[in-house]
C-alpha cells in the first residue's frame, strides 16, 4: 500500500519529528553519552540506570497514545525525564537542556 502525504500532513509530519527529536532523542543521546561522566561526578546513576530513561520514554508515549494532545504540550514533553532518577532530576541533564534550548516559559 503506498501512502501520499499531502503538503499539510507533511508539515504537520515534520513538526512531530522537531518535537520528538528535540524532547527525546537529544536528552537520550546526551544520557548515554554522559553517564560514565554523570556516575563519576556523585550522582547515583550508571549505564544500568539507562533502564530508568527508556522507561520514562514508554511511559510518556503510553500516556501520549491514549491522549494524543499531550505530544503538543510543552511541559509535558520536556518533564519526560525528570523521574529517571529517584532523587529529581539529574543536574547535568537539566543544564544541557538548558544550555541547548535556553529557559522554558
Amino acid at each position: 500500500m503506498i501512502m501520499v502525504l499531502t503538503l499539510m500532513e507533511m508539515v504537520a509530519l515534520s513538526r512531530l519529528f522537531c518535537i520528538l527529536h528535540f524532547c527525546v532523542c537529544i536528552s537520550t543521546r546526551f544520557l548515554v553519552g554522559q553517564t560514565h561522566n554523570i556516575g563519576a561526578l556523585g550522582y547515583d546513576w550508571s549505564p544500568l540506570l539507562m533502564g530508568n530513561a527508556i522507561d520514562a520514554i514508554e511511559n510518556a508515549m503510553m500516556k501520549i497514545q491514549s491522549d494524543g494532545s499531550t505530544f503538543l504540550e510543552e511541559d509535558f514533553m520536556i518533564s519526560i525525564f525528570t523521574k529517571i532518577n529517584d532523587n529529581g532530576p539529574l543536574a547535568p541533564l537539566s543544564e544541557f537542556m538548558t544550555y541547548m534550548f535556553g529557559e522554558c516559559s
